[in-house]
């Protein structure tokens, strides 16, 4: 599911977007929800931003960071940084651990029907 609304299918695939945000904005957002010490709702955020930053781009950047895994929402609409590359680190590093690749499925692709759910 994608943050963004506006009926979009993917994270901004059919969506009326008319400017997408600069890598600098994106890690300016990141690093303040990360440094935050109290959860924030979006408002919250903008306004911790103070103004640097327009609404419609928070918005698009925290579909981003949704959409990446990078951010839960709680039950209370506040931000949730869940994102932790050490901790996936020392866990990769454990003996018994088996790593395997995920393979995308394409049904598009496949020489059978595709099915349908009724």
């Amino acid at each position: 599911m994608t943050m963004l609304k506006d009926n979009c299918s993917g994270m901004f695939e059919s969506c009326k977007i008319k400017h997408y945000p600069r890598l600098d904005t994106v890690l300016f957002v990141e690093n303040t929800i990360k440094e935050s010490e109290e959860s924030l709702t979006r408002t919250g955020l903008y306004r911790k931003l103070s103004g640097r930053v327009m609404y419609s781009t928070v918005n698009i950047i925290l579909a981003y960071l949704f959409d990446s895994g990078k951010i839960l929402f709680d039950k209370n609409k506040k931000i949730v940084w869940i994102y932790n590359p050490q901790a996936m680190a020392e866990f990769a590093k454990r003996k018994r651990l088996v790593l395997k690749r995920m393979r995308k499925l394409n049904f598009m692709t496949r020489k059978h029907k595709k099915h349908t759910l009724s």
